[in-house]
């Protein structure tokens, strides 16, 4: 009996021993769990912290923020690219035309690697973006250096996070130059008493971040105004009746619409409202202006309406017929930003003299300068059109450039894909250059109101088929831009061996099958006018960007002279001051030519596709990669080992 009741006390103590263990470790395990989950909420609060601070940084990167002065150089933003990347090692693709190059960022120890971001950033950037308490020591190159390149530590007695923003690369595309960033490696660690969590992050397939700065060409309109009325007219003169654009329309001006008006915009129509162009000094980035448009009967009775976008749009609407038939929301804008034309033709001037061909010295004025898409060497013109493909066959495969002197003298020059200029001697060809660049800079007049017989006295193309067909003027890999100091004469073709083809939005096969076609033709003046002339032949193909900086684009005698049909242009057409093409009467043109104008889209669906040192805007302009749905702090987290990397 005494043995039983021994033998039941040590069993109790027993179980009274382990039940005060297993007590004491649900204790202990409760306490790991909860240091555990205090360590995953301190390193889930340093990666919100971590992505904070990135999105920081993207928000200074954003084109509200991005500016550089008017006059900023190129070469200043090129030296700026190379010292993003850490070098001056550069590659070059060129796909349907356009040049791409590409350098790729290395680490560098130089404090000036992000010189860019100093120079773009507006100053107020910083304070509109940071806490009072960073934004006081921003926006130094040092303080750039430790944003970027390297590991940026936060931290608190229980979290330590860092995170690493790397430049990338530079791509360069004409003018515009874009920066690339990226987010490599986020880390965050939490401790509480003996919980350890670590958590690691890795940019999202798609994330990053990029900005870019650019001189855009003067490529994305079909109709282009500085001043919308004529030369010599004090006011906006010219009324929008039953035309029809196939393309942007654009004025920095404002526009007219005559109470009957029934034209039709099929893409977006934007105008500046700007009050103060005729005293604007120039390269001005901004200017003074008012959103409005002038309506009325005709020309003798016009009242100016004003107020915002929508509501000049209502009025022209309840006034008149036309038709919006624009894809892009919120068009017509007539609050859009002004844009200041080219004041110097210096850049194609250079261009020319480096790998084009120079017509100089200054003030040496040329009859005519013929283009010719020729077959063979003997500048054989191709024998039949495709109206299916819009092409000519057999495909021509050498580009003829004529120059006939002022004095009458002929200058022969040819090239092929391989860029290789010759001119013709007696007997053959001489070597001229390599890699010919496809700019043509005549220092003075090009062509004249009246040369005494040839059809090659002013810009022309080699002439038309017994159908009345026009032979093309540019081989199908030909890129150029004629480019001069004062007014240039277009009296006869220009049109391409290629035509571009002038697509609906919605046909994918037009678009694409038009990307694959790479010649252009630009033509500009600086200081003159661009003149048909009187000799030019009944509608006139004009395959063409063409430009007047500080003059007008126009027909000679267009009031008085003979009805000649319509300009057909594809391209797009850029001028100063509105210029006369013909004189028009209640229902026909009288005089003149009419006009059918078509956007050359290949400008806006490929992007960097253009004549060669075509002008450009004197005030750069700012995008990001939130235009295309990017962010830099884009990345997916996970679990890691306490310890591991």
């Amino acid at each position: 009996m005494i043995v039983v009741v021994l033998f039941t006390l040590l069993l109790l103590a027993g179980i009274l021993a382990a039940t005060v263990r297993l007590s004491l470790g649900s204790r202990q395990n409760t306490a790991d769990q909860a240091a555990t989950l205090k360590a995953q909420y301190a390193a889930e609060s340093g990666l919100a912290l971590a992505r904070s601070r990135i999105r920081d940084i993207q928000k200074l990167l954003t084109t509200n923020n991005i500016t550089l002065p008017a006059g900023t150089l190129a070469s200043t933003i090129e030296a700026d690219a190379e010292k993003f990347c850490g070098n001056a090692v550069w590659t070059s693709v060129t796909t349907a035309g356009v040049t791409t190059r590409t350098c790729t960022a290395q680490a560098s120890a130089a404090s000036d690697q992000l010189s860019i971001l100093n120079r773009a950033l507006k100053s107020t950037a910083y304070a509109a973006v940071l806490p009072p308490e960073e934004a006081r020591g921003a926006g130094t190159l040092e303080w750039w250096k430790s944003q970027i390149g390297q590991p940026v530590r936060l931290g608190s007695d229980s979290t330590e996070a860092s995170y690493t923003i790397q430049p990338v690369k530079v791509e360069v595309v004409g003018t515009r130059y874009r920066f690339h960033l990226n987010l490599s490696q986020v880390t965050s660690r939490g401790e509480s008493g003996a919980g350890t969590r670590l958590l690691t992050g890795q940019a999202a397939q798609g994330g990053g971040w990029w900005f870019d700065v650019s001189l855009p060409p003067f490529l994305d309109n079909v109709l282009f105004t500085n001043f919308h009325r004529t030369k010599g007219s004090s006011t906006p003169n010219i009324g929008f009746s039953n035309q029809v654009f196939d393309g942007p329309v654009h004025t920095n001006e404002k526009f007219v619409f005559y109470s009957d008006a029934t034209a039709s915009f099929r893409q977006k129509v934007t105008s500046a409202g700007c009050t103060n162009l005729a005293t604007l000094p120039a390269g001005s980035a901004t200017c003074t202006a008012q959103a409005g448009v002038y309506l009325g009967s005709n020309i003798n009775n016009i009242s100016l309406v004003t107020g915002t976008s929508a509501q000049v749009k209502s009025q022209i609407d309840s006034y008149t017929d036309v038709s919006w038939n624009s894809m892009e929301p919120g068009h017509p804008q007539f609050e859009a930003p002004y844009r200041p034309m080219p004041t110097t033709a210096e850049t194609q001037k250079t261009a020319a003299q480096a790998g084009g061909l120079y017509l100089g010295p200054a003030g040496t004025s040329v009859r005519g300068i013929e283009f010719r898409a020729a077959t063979d060497q003997s500048g054989t013109v191709p024998s039949t059109y495709d109206a299916t493909t819009q092409s000519w066959t057999p495909a021509p495969t050498q580009q003829f450039i004529t120059v006939t002197s002022n004095t009458g003298t002929k200058t022969v020059y040819r090239y092929a894909s391989d860029r290789k200029l010759y001119k013709k001697k007696r007997g053959g060809w001489d070597w001229v250059k390599d890699n010919f660049n496809g700019v043509v800079f005549a220092d003075g007049r090009v062509g004249a109101r009246s040369f005494t017989g040839s059809k090659s006295e002013g810009l022309t193309g080699p002439g038309r088929d017994g159908s009345g067909r026009p032979y093309p003027a540019l081989a199908p890999f030909a890129q150029m831009t004629v480019a001069g100091s004062a007014d240039m004469y277009i009296s006869g073709d220009l049109s391409m061996s290629q035509t571009p083809l002038t697509c609906d939005d919605t046909d994918a096969d037009c678009i694409a099958r038009n990307k694959q076609r790479t010649n252009v033709l630009g033509l500009y003046t600086q200081s003159g006018d661009i003149v048909i002339t009187e000799s030019a032949p009944s509608n006139l193909n004009l395959h063409a960007m063409v430009m007047s900086a500080s003059g007008e684009v126009t027909v000679d005698n267009y009031q008085s002279s003979t009805y000649r049909g319509t300009v057909q242009l594809i391209g797009g057409l850029v001028e100063n001051y509105y210029g006369g093409f013909g004189d028009r009467l209640e229902t026909a043109y009288a005089s003149g030519y009419g006009r059918d104008f078509r956007y050359d889209r290949r400008f806006q669906d490929i992007p960097g596709f253009g004549p060669p040192s075509y002008p450009v805007s004197p005030v750069w302009q700012a995008a990001d990669a939130g235009s295309v749905g990017k962010r830099l702090d884009d990345f997916l987290w996970r679990q890691s080992r306490a310890g591991a990397p």
